[in-house]
């Protein structure tokens, strides 16, 4: 994990830097190392704050399976998705101004919450022999997709979290769990081995080539064309980077241990 969050940010550093060198002036200041110790904050890139979140989450469940204190941290996912909707979504209802998103958006408040609820569906939904689909899950996926809309609507978009957005993981996170395991595809295989080089490297993609676009297509059209498979674009390359990356990773493993 640590590899991982010093090779995306020097990524991120060398991308930002060529689009930005202003941006480098404070980066390493006392206030830029306190955010990334405190609330996980990439002083570099934003979104990497998810590595540093995962990294906080994965040594503290160590710590808590080693000193079994499991059952502990359970017991807390309430109170600390309680204390998300204070902070976030219900600040902004009830108060004129909104807090920093990063008071909700780090490893105490985001991270353990939703990762221990998903272990804890993992550990306590039954997986299905049968090829069934599981309607009712499905169905409260949908309300609650619409109702987490609404409210993201109504708080003008403002917040990460909603109130609905939290039974919308539970029971899209039950209703996948419960399917029946098939055999890996090229599906399963980029959700298993390439969801996070996606998350990682689509700024990355969207930061290179989104100007390169531009400056080779001129009329509003064809520009307003790519905005809209934009997204689509950038996952296939990412897509197409991961699997390079994990090739070239095999490759180099089966040539070490030919010569071991």
């Amino acid at each position: 994990m640590l590899k991982l969050i010093i090779w995306s940010s020097l990524l991120y550093a060398i991308i930002i830097y060529r689009l930005n060198p202003q941006k480098f002036n404070n980066l390493l200041s006392i206030d830029n190392l306190a955010d990334f110790i405190i609330f996980n904050i990439n002083p570099i890139y934003g979104h990497l704050w998810f590595l540093n979140a995962y990294l906080y989450v994965l040594c503290i469940t160590l710590f808590a399976v080693e000193h079994h204190k499991i059952k502990l941290i359970n017991y807390l996912i309430p109170i600390l998705l309680l204390g998300n909707l204070v902070m976030g979504e219900l600040h902004q209802l009830f108060m004129t101004s909104s807090l920093p998103v990063y008071y909700t958006r780090n490893f105490l408040f985001t991270g353990l919450p939703f990762f221990y609820l998903g272990g804890i569906i993992r550990n306590n939904t039954s997986i299905t022999n049968k090829e069934t689909i599981n309607y009712k899950a499905l169905i409260l996926i949908i309300l609650f997709a619409f109702t987490s809309y609404v409210e993201s609507v109504l708080l003008s978009k403002q917040s990460d979290i909603y109130i609905s957005t939290i039974f919308l993981s539970y029971f899209m996170l039950t209703f996948f769990v419960s399917i029946k395991r098939c055999k890996k595809s090229f599906i399963s295989q980029i959700g298993e081995r390439d969801s996070l080089y996606i998350y990682i490297l689509h700024i990355a993609v969207m930061l290179l080539l989104y100007p390169i676009v531009k400056k080779i297509i001129t009329d509003k059209i064809s520009i307003r064309i790519f905005e809209c498979l934009a997204p689509t674009i950038y996952i296939i390359v990412c897509i197409i980077i991961s699997k390079t990356i994990f090739t070239i990773k095999h490759r180099i493993n089966n040539k070490l241990q030919i010569n071991t």
